[in-house]
């Protein structure tokens, strides 16, 4: 699989639900992607971090140490080509300069293709970077941290597996 096989999505409306019911089996959300995913086309590069933070404990009777993980860390970062007309640009650059979140589709493929996986989840654009060199393409950096309040009513991130829509 190439890189440029994989998308990325924006939500175009609404607030972002769950993406259906958890697999008792692969712990993925499995269902047909949300109606109003726009695929962000001016991505070139995407690094989606997979770490989650771990701490060591152990006692003074143990002779080995064990570490117990919890939650998921890292940005997600993308690199844009500039386009004249980018609806999806101007909404992660607006979701900057308002400190809002923004609920995005991270995928190995098509949302519209059965068995295609990645992570939905809503993030706030923590670095909204413009690069002008003189002889080359203009490029946006974006970096995003992942929108988990607690206590808030926001749906929790989710690893999620995408079915094939039904035609009616």
């Amino acid at each position: 699989m190439l890189g440029k096989h994989c998308k990325v999505y924006y939500l175009s409306a609404g607030d972002r639900e769950s993406w259906g019911d958890a697999d008792t089996g692969t712990g993925r959300a499995t269902a047909e992607a949300p109606a109003d995913l726009e695929e962000i086309k001016s991505v070139k590069d995407l690094t989606l971090p997979g770490e989650r933070d771990a701490a060591e404990s152990s006692d003074r009777g143990a002779d080995a140490k064990t570490e117990d993980v919890g939650a998921w860390g890292g940005r997600l970062t993308l690199t844009l080509n500039h386009r004249t007309s980018d609806d999806a640009r101007v909404a992660l650059e607006a979701a900057f300069i308002t400190r809002s979140p923004i609920a995005l589709a991270i995928l190995n493929g098509d949302k519209d293709v059965g068995g295609v996986t990645g992570l939905w989840a809503d993030f706030l654009v923590v670095k909204f970077e413009e690069s002008q060199p003189e002889k080359e393409h203009v490029t946006y950096s974006v970096e995003l941290a992942l929108y988990d309040v607690p206590g808030a009513t926001v749906v929790p991130p989710e690893w999620v597996e995408c079915v094939e829509p039904t035609t009616p």
